[in-house]
C-alpha cells in the first residue's frame, strides 16, 4: 500500500520535515524559489500551477501531486499543521479544532505517531477519506460556515463564495445540496488537510480545480489585496468540505476523522554551534529584547559605542523570537561605522517555545532568555548580559575583565528588594523565606546587568532544568528569583555603580530602597555620584516620564540613533527634548503632565486600590501619601 501524504513548504523558510516514505515535503510556488540547493523537490517540475502559488497556495501542491505522482492513496498537509495518528486523543483541541503544540521536534513526531509508516499505512488503509475533526462553529460564535467567511475571512468578499456557489449549481447541479448543507451548516473543515484513496483523490482535484478554474474567468482579483488574492486557496477549503459533505451524504464511503496538530514553531535547530565574531579582545555581551524594546537596546548599544576602547572588539548578541528583518537591520546600522563592533541576532523561538513560563503585565517571556545562554553561547567561557533599558557610562570591557574568581554570578545588589523585604513588606519577606527559601532575604541581586561564568554554570545546570525550574516555580521576578536561588553563595557582589537604579529619591520605589539595610542604601547613594552603567529597572522609564531624574542621561544618547523619532513617540505627550542640542544641554526638569496625575498614575500601577501596600503606605507615610496615594 503507497500513502504520500504531501507537505506543502513555504519557500522562504527552512521548516524541519518528517522523514519517512509517507510524508513527501514539496516546495509550494517552486518557480519562485532562486537557491542553488533547495534540499526538496519542487510543484514546479512536469505539469503545474507552480507560477499561482500567490493565489493557490498550498493547492499548487495538490495539483502537481495529481497531475505527477502515481500513489494508493494522495493526501495533502501543511508545514505547520499535520494529522495527529492518535485517534482518540482530542482532549486538548482548542476551539478551531487545533492541538496546539510548542514545535515540531522528535518528541512531538513521536508522540503523534507521524514517524511510524506501517501504523499510518494501516490506519489511512480502513478508510476512504481521513480529514481532521471539524471545527463547531457554534464554540466561535457562529452560525454557520457562510457566516464564518463573510465575518471572519480576513480581507475577503463574501461574493466570491456566492460565486463558487453559482458555480457549483450551474456545471456540477448533483453536488449542489451538499453545497448548501455544508456552507449553511455548523461543521467546518479548514486547512486542506485530508489523505485519499486514489480514485476520489483524482475526481475530488479535477472537480475542485475545473470549479477554481471557472472562478478565475469570472472574477477580476487584479486589484484584490495580498490576503483576498488568496481567495482561490481560501475556496478550495471550502470546497473539500462541500466535497466530504457529499461523500457522506452518498454513503456507503469509509470517513475517518483525526485530531489536527498546529505547531507554533517549525524552524529547523541551528545547524551548528555559535563561533566568536573576533579572534582576539573579545568581549561578549548578550542582551534580550522584542520588537517593542528592540528601539531601548539601540540606545543602549549606542551608549556602549560611546565608551568603547579601541583596542577591544565587542561581540554581542541579541536573543529574540520576534524582532522584524528591518529593525535589525536599523540596530546593525548603530555599529555599522565601528570596526570592533559586531551585533547578531539569534532568533530562540524554538528554544522557549515548549515551555510554559510565567508573564507579568510589565516583564514579558524575554526575561527568561538569558537561560540560554550557557549553552547556545558554549564558545564562551565568560560573558556579560546587559538589560536593553540601560546606558552605560563607562567602558563596560572594565566590567568584563572584573575577576569573579570561580563565582557563578557577577551580580549588584538590588537595593529595591533590600528595602522591601527588610521592612517594608511583610508578605513580601514572607515569599522569599518560604518560596526562596534564601539564606538573608534581602540579599538578592538584580539581573538586569551581570557577570555570567559561562563554564560554572553549564557544569551545574542543563538549560532544560533551568527553564523547568522557572516554569515550575511561577515565581514573582520570574528568571531573577531563579537564579537568585539556585546561584545562592556563588555570587560575586559587585560595586553597584555597575548597575545603578534610576530611581527618583521621592518616588515610589525610591521610598522603598530607604527601607534597605543601612550599609546597602548608603553604597547605594554614593553610587549616584558617578554611576557607570545607569539602569532604568523600575516603572518610571526616561521615554514615559523624561521629567524624572536621570532621564536626560538616556535622552542624551537617544538623539544619537536613527531611533531617535521612535523613541520619541514612546512617550505619553510630546515631552521629550525635541532636539539633539536640547537633549545634549544641561539637567531640565520636564512637565508633561502635572506632579499629582503622573504620581497618582504611578500609583495605581505600583499601589493598587484595596492592596495591603497601598494600606500600609497610607499608615506610615502620611505627608507622601497626600501627594500619591490620595492624589
Amino acid at each position: 500500500m503507497d500513502v504520500k501524504v504531501f507537505v506543502s513548504h513555504r519557500i522562504d523558510l527552512d521548516s524541519v520535515t518528517v522523514e519517512n516514505d509517507v510524508f513527501c515535503p514539496v516546495r509550494c510556488g517552486a518557480v519562485f524559489d532562486r537557491r542553488p540547493d533547495p534540499g526538496m523537490v519542487g510543484d514546479d517540475t512536469g505539469e503545474n500551477i507552480s507560477g499561482k502559488r500567490e493565489s493557490y497556495c498550498e493547492l499548487t501542491v495538490q495539483y502537481w501531486a495529481w497531475k505527477n505522482v502515481q500513489a494508493d492513496y494522495y493526501g495533502l498537509c501543511h508545514y505547520r499543521r499535520y494529522l495527529s495518528f492518535l485517534p482518540d486523543d482530542k482532549k486538548r483541541l482548542d476551539e478551531w479544532s487545533n492541538y496546539r503544540l510548542p514545535s515540531l521536534d522528535a518528541e512531538a513526531i513521536r508522540r503523534h505517531r507521524l514517524d511510524q509508516e506501517e501504523r499510518i499505512v494501516q490506519f489511512v488503509s480502513q478508510y476512504d477519506v481521513v480529514t481532521m475533526c471539524p471545527v463547531e462553529l457554534e464554540r466561535v460564535d457562529r452560525q454557520s460556515v457562510y457566516e464564518q467567511y463573510e465575518k471572519d475571512g480576513v480581507r475577503l468578499n463574501i461574493k466570491d463564495l456566492e460565486v463558487m456557489m453559482e458555480i457549483i449549481h450551474q456545471k456540477y447541479p448533483e453536488y449542489a445540496p451538499a453545497a448548501e448543507k455544508y456552507i449553511h451548516g455548523q461543521r467546518q473543515y479548514v486547512g486542506n488537510i485530508f489523505i485519499m484513496k486514489k480514485e476520489l483523490f483524482h475526481a475530488y482535484s479535477a472537480w475542485l480545480f475545473d470549479i477554481l478554474a471557472e472562478f478565475e474567468k469570472r472574477v477580476d482579483m487584479a486589484d484584490y489585496s495580498v490576503e483576498a488574492y488568496r481567495t482561490p486557496g481560501h475556496l478550495g477549503e471550502r470546497l473539500f468540505g462541500i466535497y466530504y459533505t457529499y461523500l457522506q451524504m452518498q454513503g456507503g464511503y469509509r470517513l475517518g476523522e483525526l485530531p489536527l496538530l498546529y505547531f507554533c514553531d517549525t524552524d529547523k535547530p541551528r545547524a551548528q554551534a555559535i563561533q566568536p565574531a573576533f579572534a582576539q579582545n573579545c568581549i561578549p555581551i548578550v542582551m534580550s529584547s522584542n520588537e517593542k524594546y528592540a528601539k531601548f537596546c539601540a540606545v543602549a548599544l549606542q551608549s556602549m559605542m560611546d565608551h568603547a576602547g579601541p583596542q577591544n572588539n565587542y561581540d554581542i548578541f541579541i536573543l529574540h523570537r520576534e524582532i522584524r528583518a528591518d529593525t535589525q537591520r536599523r540596530i546593525q546600522s548603530v555599529v555599522a561605522q565601528a570596526p570592533n563592533f559586531s551585533v547578531r541576532f539569534i532568533n530562540v523561538k524554538s528554544e522557549i517555545a515548549r515551555y510554559d513560563l510565567h508573564e507579568k503585565p510589565n516583564i514579558s517571556v524575554e526575561t527568561y532568555f538569558r537561560l540560554l545562554i550557557p549553552e547556545l553561547l558554549a564558545c564562551y567561557e565568560k560573558l556579560l548580559y546587559l538589560d536593553g533599558d540601560l546606558v552605560v557610562k563607562r567602558d563596560v570591557a572594565e566590567l568584563f575583565h572584573t575577576d569573579i574568581g570561580e563565582n557563578w554570578l557577577g551580580a549588584v545588589l538590588d537595593v529595591c528588594e533590600a528595602g522591601v523585604t527588610n521592612g517594608f513588606d511583610p508578605d513580601s519577606a514572607q515569599y522569599v523565606t518560604e518560596r526562596m527559601r534564601l539564606r538573608t532575604i534581602w540579599r538578592q541581586f538584580n539581573a538586569g546587568v551581570l557577570i555570567i561564568n559561562n563554564r560554572a554554570l553549564r557544569e551545574n545546570f542543563t538549560t532544560r532544568y533551568l527553564l523547568e525550574f522557572a516554569e515550575a516555580g511561577a515565581f514573582r521576578f520570574q528568571d531573577q528569583d531563579t537564579l537568585n536561588i539556585l546561584c545562592e553563595g556563588h555570587i560575586c557582589w559587585l560595586d553597584p555603580r555597575w548597575n545603578f537604579f534610576a530611581d527618583p529619591v521621592e518616588s515610589y520605589r525610591g521610598w522603598v530602597e530607604q527601607y534597605a539595610p543601612r550599609q546597602a542604601y548608603m553604597a547605594f547613594r554614593e553610587a549616584a555620584k558617578d554611576p557607570w552603567i545607569i539602569h532604568y529597572a523600575g516603572n518610571e522609564k526616561p521615554w514615559i516620564y523624561p521629567e524624572f531624574e536621570w532621564a536626560d542621561e538616556f535622552w542624551s544618547v537617544a538623539a544619537k540613533t536613527a531611533f531617535y523619532p521612535d523613541v520619541l513617540a514612546c512617550g505619553r505627550t510630546a515631552a521629550a527634548p525635541q532636539t539633539a542640542a536640547q537633549a545634549q544641554g544641561p539637567r531640565v526638569v520636564y512637565s508633561p503632565i502635572s506632579e499629582k496625575s503622573r504620581l497618582r498614575s504611578l500609583a495605581d500601577i505600583l499601589l493598587p486600590l484595596g492592596s495591603k501596600r497601598r494600606e500600609r503606605l497610607k499608615a506610615l507615610v502620611p505627608g507622601l501619601t497626600n501627594r500619591i496615594v490620595e492624589s
